[in-house]
């Protein structure tokens, strides 16, 4: 059976849209059997078909598309402000504290990859398709940042850009690369600056750093997003989303 809710929104639009969306711009959200996707102006911006805490993906879907329109026809939904959020376990897609979309473990099998990765993809889908620009980070709040691999970050750039890595590659200090001692080349990892919780995702293609008491060596384009440059070493933890 195909069931279709969609909250129509005025005509006078808040936030600029891409051009696809010109006209009266509606959020809402269709179900197809098991699958539930978010929409806008006929546009998937993502979808499910996995329960999440003991809730259908059509109720969190209903749920969030809901909240978003009550923040809009309240002129409190700003593209700008929703932003990506990792609790150590879920993805959270935060529009308003009181309006967020949970991204498991589970549904991020489904796509084969993990909750961090899937947020920020389906947080920047969201943010593009209102008219914000794209994000590269993640907010962690879990509760284990002060544990398990902690370390000082550095930052390499300079005359290395363009020189071969360890793993063969160019070194581009824009990309959101790292170098690590061990771990193989890939390796996607969250990292966390423990004095903002600000996160980013590195993919390991360089071996180091060398001195005592660092765990990991960024690029700077990877650095900047979560410290300043000028600061040269921060505290960090790093979490293996895959190997």
């Amino acid at each position: 059976m195909r069931k279709i809710a969609l909250f129509l929104l005025i005509s006078v639009s808040f936030f600029p849209l891409p051009s696809y969306s010109q006209t009266t711009p509606a959020i809402g959200y269709l179900t197809e059997g098991e699958l539930s996707s978010l929409k806008i102006n006929d546009h998937t911006i993502f979808e499910t078909s996995v329960p999440i805490e003991n809730s259908s993906s059509e109720r969190q879907m209903r749920d969030f598309s809901s909240c978003l329109n009550q923040l809009y026809f309240e002129n409190k939904l700003d593209p700008n402000q929703i932003e990506s959020v990792f609790d150590g376990q879920n993805g959270l897609i935060v529009a308003d504290k009181s309006c967020t979309f949970t991204i498991s473990p589970t549904i991020a099998e489904e796509y084969d990859t993990n909750p961090v990765a899937l947020t920020l993809e389906w947080t920047n889908r969201l943010r593009l398709t209102l008219g914000a620009s794209h994000i590269i980070g993640i907010r962690n709040h879990s509760l284990q940042l002060e544990q398990g691999n902690v370390g000082e970050a550095s930052w390499y750039g300079g005359h290395f850009n363009g020189r071969q890595t360890a793993s063969g590659e160019r070194y581009d200090i824009h990309k959101l690369t790292a170098a690590h001692q061990s771990l193989p080349f890939g390796t996607q990892v969250l990292v966390t600056n423990l004095s903002n919780n600000k996160g980013i995702i590195v993919t390991i293609n360089d071996r180091g750093p060398f001195k005592p008491g660092r765990v990991i060596d960024l690029s700077p384009a990877a650095f900047k997003s979560i410290g300043e440059l000028n600061s040269g070493v921060i505290k960090v933890h790093l979490q293996i989303l895959n190997n």
